[in-house]
């Protein structure tokens, strides 16, 4: 059977039925971001076991460990998670994700063991997962009103509703 291709501008793209990588982001025929979800979440946790092979050979002081955690752990989770959240709520297992690696990256930083408890997150100066991705989100909308009125992404946003409500 031959390869289907969408047409997109000038650009014929090749569709894969499980998901379509287009601009870094996973793009699944029901548009559930699933697939991009669980491909950041795999990267994000193989940087999180390199990072952890690194910091118990040399020994890293936790204000190095958090830099380097929220540096290429974080970035590499959240990348585009402004598409699946959305005022203040999002995918439930997505955002679990999220928490449960940003709870690993405070024990972690803090040398607590796996059964201390999420409060632990404070204490090693991270942010919590809903602050994460909320400004994130903030951040995403900032960018998009600083484009000119007639720019096509803003033009797209602002006809999908409520967040393109809050552009304007």
């Amino acid at each position: 059977m031959p390869a289907r291709k969408i047409q997109v501008g000038n650009h014929r793209v090749a569709y894969n039925k499980e998901a379509t990588r287009w601009l870094g982001v996973y793009l699944d025929s029901s548009l559930t971001l699933k697939e991009h979800h669980r491909t950041r979440m795999r990267k994000a946790r193989q940087a999180e076991g390199r990072l952890r092979r690194l910091t118990g050979q040399f020994g890293l002081a936790p204000e190095h460990c958090r830099r380097i955690q929220v540096a290429c752990v974080q970035a590499s989770a959240l990348f585009d998670s402004e598409l699946w959240w959305t005022n203040g709520r999002g995918v439930k297992g997505q955002a679990n994700d999220i928490h449960l690696m940003v709870s690993r990256q405070a024990r972690s930083t803090t040398g607590c063991y796996k059964s201390t408890n999420t409060g632990v997150v404070a204490e090693a100066g991270l942010r919590p997962d809903t602050s994460l991705l909320d400004n994130r989100q903030r951040r995403f909308a900032l960018r998009l009103a600083g484009l000119p009125s007639l720019d096509q992404a803003r033009c797209v946003v602002v006809a999908k509703g409520a967040f393109g409500q809050q552009l304007e």
